[in-house]
C-alpha cells in the first residue's frame, strides 16, 4: 500500500457519543468503526513529516495512523485479532500481566 496501514478489529461494543456533561447525545453506528492496534506501518519519511508538522501545528496525535490521517492520507485497515491489544492504559498492562501468568511466564 502506498500510504501504509495498521492492524485493527471491527468494533463489537455499543458506542455512545456524549456531551460535555456526560449525557448521551447519540448511539454511534459501529458498522464502520474499527479499534486500532499495533503494529502500524508507514513509510518513514511520510511518517516523520506528518509527526513533525503535527507537532509544530500543536495537533493532538494519538498514534502513528492519526498523524498520517492529519497529513491528509488514508491508511489501510488490516483486520487483526482482538487478543492483540494495544497497551495504552495501565489496565492494558495489567491484562497482559494476567495473561502472562496464565501461560507460566
Amino acid at each position: 500500500d502506498p500510504v501504509g496501514g495498521l492492524l485493527a478489529v471491527p468494533a463489537r461494543d455499543t458506542l455512545k457519543r456524549a456531551d460535555s456533561d456526560g449525557r448521551v447525545v447519540e448511539t454511534v453506528d459501529r458498522s464502520l468503526i474499527w479499534q486500532a492496534f499495533t503494529p502500524q506501518m508507514f513509510r518513514l519519511g511520510a511518517l516523520h513529516r506528518a509527526l513533525a508538522d503535527s507537532l509544530v501545528s500543536n495537533v493532538s496525535i494519538t498514534d502513528e495512523a492519526s498523524a498520517i490521517e492529519w497529513a491528509g492520507q488514508s491508511p489501510r485497515l488490516i483486520e487483526g485479532r482482538s487478543d492483540n491489544i494495544k497497551v495504552t492504559r495501565p489496565e492494558d498492562l495489567e491484562w497482559l500481566r494476567q495473561r502472562r501468568s496464565e501461560f507460566g511466564r
